[in-house]
């Protein structure tokens, strides 16, 4: 193992995180500014103001209607709170229901500000669409050509057994056997040492027995070539 080519793809990967989480602070930050302006622009109408406005008187009036009721029929106090806790809930969730409209209708009618807002958040959301695509594509070119098993290697093993649909692509097992008690890995068609890489195309699924086979049909045909090589003038 090229212990040096580990720890520089290990800071460039660094690099790409340091990238990817600066860009997305800056969508973040942008779409926190979308989102001030539309609280701006929608605040200045008058519905949603009187809207608010009643929301937030409702308390007051809950407290002293319901003061009032108690002095009156102080013999009532619990069934008062009761009733009127139940009556302020009710009006409490009428009210933000009439603040969220009152929110649209100011939308739809800002015109041309707001179409500028939307403009501004759909191109800010595309943008963080964009850059998780570019770090995927940056992170899975290296991972792809890592010496040893990659960092996301859980993540393709799982691709792999999704897609192999968690069968033996050489006996098909589990699916006719009776016997359940082996185990299915993942293993590179081309191995890594023969220049194989780690792409989901290059990685199968065996079962633990064919596994095993294939493993050692490689080992034997290495140890020909090898002593091929070292013979090659004897011959």
């Amino acid at each position: 193992m090229d212990t040096d080519n580990v720890h520089d793809l290990d800071r460039r990967i660094n690099e790409l995180i340091n990238i990817k989480i600066e860009r997305e602070n800056e969508v973040e930050r942008e779409l926190y500014n979308i989102e001030k302006d539309k609280e701006q622009l929608i605040n200045s109408y008058f519905g949603v103001k009187i809207a608010k406005s009643v929301k937030s008187s409702l308390l007051v009036v809950f407290i002293f209607v319901t003061g009032i009721l108690i002095l009156a029929f102080p013999s009532n106090f619990s069934s008062i709170i009761i009733v009127g806790i139940i009556l302020f809930v009710w009006l409490d969730s009428v009210a933000n229901n009439n603040i969220l409209k009152a929110k649209e209708k100011a939308y739809c009618r800002a015109g041309d500000a707001a179409i500028s807002l939307g403009n501004r958040e759909l191109i800010a959301l595309n943008t963080k669409d964009n850059i998780s695509t570019w770090y995927n594509q940056e992170t899975d070119g290296i991972f792809v050509n890592w010496p040893t098993y990659p960092p996301d290697w859980q993540k393709r093993k799982s691709k792999v057994l999704e897609r192999d649909r968690h069968h033996c692509t050489q006996c098909n097992w589990p699916i006719g056997f009776k016997r359940k008690c082996r185990e299915l890995h993942v293993h590179h068609i081309k191995a890594i040492s023969d220049g194989g890489n780690h792409s989901l195309e290059n990685l199968t699924t065996l079962c633990s027995i064919c596994h095993r086979k294939v493993d050692e049909k490689h080992r034997n045909i290495q140890t020909k070539s090898t002593f091929i090589k070292r013979n090659r003038n004897r011959f």
